[in-house]
């Protein structure tokens, strides 16, 4: 049996699949970013609308018991959407950097979007040593390894290192915090 031909047949696979993992992360940045956006626009447009309905009860001659509560009623309402509004704003820009809460370990498996091109590709390389690796692992404890105990040690234990070594470079490349990346929309 060919070694390096063993080595290249599952190579594809798992580049595929270092690639998918960015591509993922891509994907639900910018679907939770509009879905934010829009929950913010939504929430604008809900304040604009009763501070025009409170401002027609203040110019209404009307004074009832019924015209009183409905403006306080919409004051509660206008009051509610306000602090939500804000509480969204809040958690947009909220950043933990504690390593055993989720977004510290998000930060450590490198599970956010990528701030630029040099990152996305860093991104990928550090999931295909990580797979790799795993794969490796898993395959030599289960014993259905294509390679010799004597090749796939060191190999599984070089690509942990060099996963290791790209996810320090993705560090320092990605100084920026993976959760204010998002810009503020301001519409």
């Amino acid at each position: 049996m060919n070694l390096h031909h063993e080595i290249l047949r599952y190579l594809p696979v798992q580049a595929i699949a270092a690639g998918f993992i960015p591509l993922i992360q891509f994907a639900s940045k910018k679907i939770a970013e509009r879905q934010t956006v829009q929950k913010q626009r939504d929430l604008r447009e809900k304040i604009i609308a009763l501070d025009v309905f409170i401002a027609s009860l203040d110019r209404s001659p009307e004074v009832s018991e019924h015209h009183a509560t409905c403006l306080q009623d919409a004051l509660l309402e206008r009051g509610l959407s306000l602090k939500e509004l804000a509480a969204l704003t809040v958690q947009k820009n909220r950043a933990s950097h504690s390593l055993l809460s989720r977004n510290g370990v998000r930060r450590l498996f490198l599970l956010y979007p990528p701030s630029g091109p040099f990152a996305w590709a860093l991104h990928s390389t550090f999931f295909f040593f990580l797979i790799a690796a795993i794969t490796g692992l898993v395959r030599s404890l289960l014993h259905i390894a294509y390679l010799r105990s004597s090749i796939l040690e060191p190999l599984v234990i070089g690509d942990f290192v060099l996963a290791v070594l790209v996810r320090l470079t993705s560090f320092y490349v990605d100084r920026s915090n993976p959760e204010t990346q998002l810009p503020a929309v301001s519409v």
